[in-house]
């Protein structure tokens, strides 16, 4: 699931996939399975990427029915609702996440993500800078170094970012979130 590669992504839903069936109750099952549907849909690889959010919003959901104490549920809720621009109820969820968890990194990294799409750019700096100083070389460096590199460039601080977003693609170049930061628009 850190790797970010498709084929380890949909390895990762069939499994948990299949703990659910065994234990349906186990919330964090909902909560790493709505995480692998958003990054399904983020990078592109589902054929559906409006039905594969919803349903990461629905695992998501549950999730944090099941177990409200699961921070990889409140970072799965607050992604799903950032995505669907739900700003002040996503910040709540990963607010939430971070007085369950106040070292999670990769959960104050997508706190900066939905701080970011929110519009409040200083703010998701900081968030993101902070998750690279809890975990330097985190599984999830690729995501949290594209994250702040956007973070930045949203801060106009274009040279510090260019360098968070080589590092991520050099860490995972078959995710392509990341890409477009590196990219020269056309005129």
């Amino acid at each position: 699931m850190s790797k970010l590669a498709p084929e380890n992504n949909r390895e990762a839903i069939r499994l948990l996939e299949q703990a659910i069936v065994i234990a349906p109750e186990y919330g964090r099952a909902y909560a790493i399975l709505a995480w692998c549907e958003w990054c399904q849909a983020l990078g592109w690889w589902a054929a559906d990427t409006p039905g594969t959010f919803g349903r990461a919003l629905a695992h998501a959901e549950r999730a944090v029915a099941l177990d409200p104490n699961e921070p990889w549920a409140r970072v799965a809720y607050g992604m799903s609702l950032s995505t669907a621009g739900e700003h002040e109820r996503a910040l709540g969820q990963l607010e939430t996440m971070v007085e369950l968890n106040p070292s999670f990194a990769l959960g104050h990294t997508f706190r900066g993500v939905a701080l970011l799409r929110a519009g409040m750019s200083e703010r998701a700096a900081e968030a993101t800078a902070k998750a690279l100083r809890l975990s330097p070389i985190d599984d999830f460096s690729g995501f949290c170094n594209a994250f702040h590199g956007l973070a930045l460039m949203a801060c106009r601080r274009f040279e510090e970012a260019i360098a968070f977003s080589r590092k991520s693609v050099a860490t995972h170049p078959q995710f392509t979130g990341h890409w477009g930061c590196l990219t020269r628009p056309r005129r």
